[in-house]
């Protein structure tokens, strides 16, 4: 949000058609750009207007709130106030604003794209820089890992979609036609097929 905070929504349960805010992550210090949970629902990474990524540690919050509802249910509370989301890392990662994050399918590696014009790859826990991807001409909005392949999807102000290896980090095709910036992309059809907007 542009509150600068990462908030955990529990969904499960939802009978006013409110969902019910189990954690908060804060340390932003500007807005906070995108989020992307991970394949194992372990943690969140999020990026920032800031520069900033950070790693929220869901998996303590999750299990601490299991507990929490437990006791409060046994002593007949009913709501659980808001708990802080645990931070697991946090590094300053581009020069200019971040635009968008996204997990690898493995929970291996960080891919974030910014105004800076790059897109940056980061191993996990501790997002240790891993490459630098450099090619397009404006800043990147959107950025997506395939599901099967060593690779990513990014999206520019350029009006292009690049595809890249992310093994030796090297552009393997530039898709051209739109007449605008490109604000998003995804992988269809188990990688085989991208979208774009």
């Amino acid at each position: 949000s542009k509150d600068n905070t990462v908030r955990l929504w529990d969904i499960s349960n939802v009978p006013d058609e409110k969902g019910s805010c189990l954690a908060v992550g804060t340390g932003h210090v500007s807005a906070v750009t995108g989020v992307a949970f991970s394949a194992s629902g372990g943690f969140v990474v999020s990026s920032g207007a800031d520069k900033l990524l950070r790693v929220w540690d869901v998996e303590r919050v999750l299990n601490t709130q299991k507990s929490r509802v437990k006791s409060a249910s046994e002593r007949g509370q009913g709501s659980l106030d808001e708990t802080p989301l645990p931070a697991l890392a946090a590094i300053p990662a581009h020069d200019k604003d971040i635009n968008a994050v996204c997990i690898s399918p493995n929970d291996q590696l960080v891919a974030s794209a910014s105004q800076d014009k790059t897109i940056k790859l980061w191993r996990m826990p501790d997002l240790t820089p891993v490459m630098v991807l450099r090619g397009h001409r404006r800043g990147i909005w959107s950025i997506a890992f395939s599901p099967v392949d060593q690779a990513i999807a990014s999206a520019s102000g350029d009006k292009t979609i690049k595809l890249w290896n992310i093994k030796d980090g090297s552009c393997l095709r530039t898709f051209e036609g739109h007449v605008a910036s490109v604000l998003k992309v995804q992988f269809l059809s188990a990688g085989t097929q991208l979208l774009s907007a």
